[in-house]
């Protein structure tokens, strides 16, 4: 079987299509087979222990956006899908050597974890857990020349319109995230225009033994100018679909050029 096939199956297994969230799923990081750009490890069940308690006194109706390092994020979500939530993995990402952006725990989780998230057999309309990587645009990281940048953003058309949500049944999100974590702009324009059209916000740590607590999101920088981020932050678009390419090296005698080293554009 084919590097692509495989890939495809996984993403199949993580974005049913039986599933009302699997539209949301991103392709970009399945594209890629595990031994692109390093040596893949045996197929084995994401150990790390991760602890939700508050997940399990959610009122119907509640979905979740998981806010975590990639390290933890395929555990997480994986505990959460035990719970009966539906992981939606919104890794708009794809990697490389030098990548500025780790997402190979994500990479190894999401092979790795298929099978068991499909042994749950989550009926269709369980209600949704959106997975981002907490980590995945470093403002202290840009990447130096030759590295692979693959910073990223999430986006609203990334997730369902709050009346996408509403009709679905879904009045309430809990984003949830590890102690000390804070609200980054491009969520919190997500969360902030649900909020608006009148789903209640929650928040909570990951691993509190306390119960999610009202959130009142405030208008954050850049609020519907997000397209302009890009620009402003630098970042880089694969030529396969979501971020991540080359940082530009100096050429020697151009005068300033630049060129990319390999990489997608």
């Amino acid at each position: 079987m084919s590097d692509s096939t495989i890939g495809a199956k996984v993403f199949d297994q993580w974005s049913p299509i039986d599933s009302i969230w699997s539209p949301w799923s991103k392709p970009a990081l399945f594209a890629q087979s595990r031994s692109d750009s390093y040596e893949p490890v045996p197929d084995q069940a994401p150990t790390t222990p991760i602890l939700a308690p508050w997940a399990l006194g959610l009122k119907a109706g509640t979905g979740i956006v998981l806010d975590v390092p990639g390290r933890i994020c395929i555990p997480a979500a994986l505990q959460l899908a035990r719970m009966g939530f539906r992981p939606v993995p919104l890794f708009n990402v794809t990697t490389g050597p030098n990548a500025v952006v780790d997402v190979l725990p994500i990479l190894d989780g999401l092979y790795s974890g298929a099978a068991i998230l499909q042994s749950l057999k989550l009926v269709p309309d369980a209600p949704p857990a959106f997975v981002v990587d907490a980590h995945r645009c470093p403002m202290s990281s840009p990447g130096s020349p030759g590295e692979f940048d693959n910073r990223w953003l999430v986006f609203p058309q990334d997730f369902p319109s709050a009346k996408f949500l509403l009709s679905h049944n879904i009045n309430a999100i809990v984003w949830a995230h590890t102690p000390g974590h804070l609200l980054a702009p491009d969520l919190s324009q997500i969360l902030r225009r649900w909020q608006i059209a009148g789903i209640v916000i929650y928040s909570v740590d990951l691993e509190s033994p306390d119960a999610p607590q009202p959130l009142a999101v405030p208008r954050p920088p850049m609020f519907r100018m997000m397209q302009r981020a890009i620009a402003a932050f630098g970042l880089r678009r694969s030529s396969i679909g979501g971020f991540g390419a080359k940082v530009p090296i100096h050429s020697s005698g151009t005068g300033g050029s630049f060129f990319y080293m390999g990489g997608g554009g």
